[in-house]
């Protein structure tokens, strides 16, 4: 599965080790992954907390009232995802808080857990999670290094839901 051998990456590199594709993703799902040829992008803005995905108070980081937005944006996107079966998902954004006890990409990763990907198990496992950037730009930036990464070729067609 895409994401949780990118999240052992993740975790590797944090640890100071470094681990190249072939010893992250198998050859099968290399293979698999070859077929990808769209990427979608949410740009994290604020930190779920894990709690309500329904209340305001879920959220940290954001503006008061803005809650709603980055869920819609998060569901849209897997609904995007779910018709393009050639999309790999990236949520987008790292710890951006001083405070913050995990990335903003990954908090959008569990809110689409605690929602049940709106029933589309199936773009889970198209799912990654970028978390090094800091702004919009590098948003987009650094999910499409990712995407090539892992896909082996630039995306052919990328949408992004950022906000500016």
């Amino acid at each position: 599965m895409l994401i949780n051998r990118f999240l052992q990456r993740s975790s590797e590199k944090s640890r100071g080790n470094t681990l190249s594709l072939s010893e992250i993703l198998t050859n099968q799902e290399q293979e698999s992954h070859r077929d990808l040829h769209t990427l979608i992008i949410v740009g994290g803005h604020a930190l779920y907390l894990g709690q309500d995905p329904y209340s305001e108070d879920s959220w940290k980081g954001g503006f008061p009232g803005e809650g709603r937005f980055y869920r819609e944006h998060a569901d849209y996107a897997v609904q995007i995802a779910a018709r393009i079966p050639g999309a790999l998902l990236v949520f987008s954004g790292g710890p951006t808080r001083t405070d913050a006890v995990l990335a903003e990409s990954q908090s959008y990763f569990n809110l689409q857990e605690d929602l049940g990907w709106q029933g589309h198990y199936d773009v889970r496992e198209r799912t990654a999670t970028e978390e090094r950037a800091r702004d919009s730009l590098e948003n987009l930036k650094f999910s499409i290094d990712l995407f090539r990464s892992l896909v082996g070729h630039d995306p052919f067609r990328v949408y992004a839901l950022l906000q500016i």
